[in-house]
């Protein structure tokens, strides 16, 4: 095999350069310090240096600067993009082909910074939201995962939503499944390592992801029936909030009957209503009712049935006790029903009076 003269050539200029001091790999360098990197060499040739960081020429700043005289690279502040191979290449000014590198690697410690490029794809279709982010070098040197966060427009400003699970940092991409209807939706990002979390990226903005209406999927809490005055019943429960409207339109559908009836009343209400009377509800009659959400795409599921009966009134009074003894010990009561009254009445409770005291004898239902 024979070698070209420019070959050779080449090969002596390089033989030429001869690295005395080489930068030295670090893989415990914390967040927010300082760290140098030292590189010299020896040539009979004028010789140039240059950095280059994970494949890619260095960019002198105010954090990173090289000291030609003293052969030293000094980086300050660092954070975790300051990770990476750094090469410490020495070249001919004449011809850049010409050049010798020593390597180094280094390794930031401390929770990640922000993600960078975080953004959402395209539009929110069908409930799901596709978001992506910079997969960058520094999370393969790492166990880094990313938690996605969301929040509406119908919520306080400062309150975010985790989304279950976690995904590798190194994936670059997530999805969000589910999102609720009729909703504008933002979405924000924090990535965490065994240092920490670091800080949370800046959000989508809400116009970005826009979701469809559909009818309600919940019922409201809290159903709850309260007896009142003779003759009321009343139906409350807890208002639901706008983020389960899932529509324009939304109200609230009640259905109530007597155990008689055939068919079910329905009432609609206000969406911002939270109580409702059954009305001309009867004395201590007992009702069946039921509640559901409604909004312009139909009607929610329906809420369990459940049953109360409307207030009592005081029974009347006996008009009259028959005493009829049939022992030495013992005495049979007895007296008319108050017929007109019997139905608001669930018992009787029988005293016995003595000219000292008064006793409880027993209760007795009808």
């Amino acid at each position: 095999m024979f070698i070209s003269n420019s070959t050779f050539l080449l090969l002596t200029i390089l033989e030429d350069i001869k690295f005395v001091k080489k930068p030295t790999s670090n893989h415990n360098i914390t967040k927010g310090s300082s760290f140098s990197l030292y590189c010299k060499v020896e040539s009979s040739r004028q010789v140039k240096y240059k950095w280059r960081l994970n494949g890619r020429d260095l960019k002198y700043d105010d954090n990173h600067n090289w000291f030609e005289t003293v052969n030293r690279l000094l980086i300050q502040n660092v954070n975790e993009s300051d990770s990476g191979r750094y090469e410490c290449v020495a070249y001919l000014p004449q011809t850049q082909k010409m050049e010798r590198s020593v390597t180094a690697s280094v390794l930031v410690t401390g929770p990640p910074n922000a993600l960078e490029g975080f953004h959402l794809n395209g539009q929110c279709n069908n409930f799901t939201a596709m978001l992506s982010w910079h997969s960058l070098p520094i999370y393969n040197n790492s166990e880094t995962v990313v938690i996605i966060e969301w929040r509406t427009t119908y919520g306080p400003v400062d309150k975010w939503t985790r989304v279950p699970g976690e995904v590798n940092a190194t994936v670059g991409q997530a999805k969000v499944e589910n999102l609720s209807p009729w909703s504008k939706v933002r979405f924000r990002a924090i990535a965490q390592n065994s240092y920490g979390y670091g800080p949370a990226c800046e959000p989508t903005k809400f116009e970005s992801c826009e979701t469809s209406p559909t009818r309600p999927v919940k019922c409201p809490e809290d159903i709850l029936a309260i007896r009142g005055a003779p003759g009321v019943l009343d139906i409350k429960w807890k208002a639901m909030t706008e983020i389960d409207f899932n529509g324009p339109g939304f109200n609230y559908v009640v259905k109530y009957k007597r155990p008689s009836d055939s068919t079910w009343t329905k009432t609609v209400l206000d969406r911002n209503k939270e109580q409702f009377t059954i009305p001309n509800a009867g004395t201590n009659q007992l009702w069946h009712f039921t509640l559901q959400a409604n909004n312009s795409e139909g009607l929610g599921p329906m809420c369990l049935e459940s049953s109360a009966y409307s207030g009592q009134s005081k029974p009347g009074f006996i008009s009259e006790i028959i005493i009829k003894e049939i022992g030495t010990s013992s005495v049979l009561l007895t007296w008319p029903p108050p017929i007109s009254d019997l139905w608001n009445i669930n018992g009787y409770r029988k005293l016995l009076c003595t000219s000292h005291n008064i006793y409880r004898i027993s209760s007795l239902s009808t």
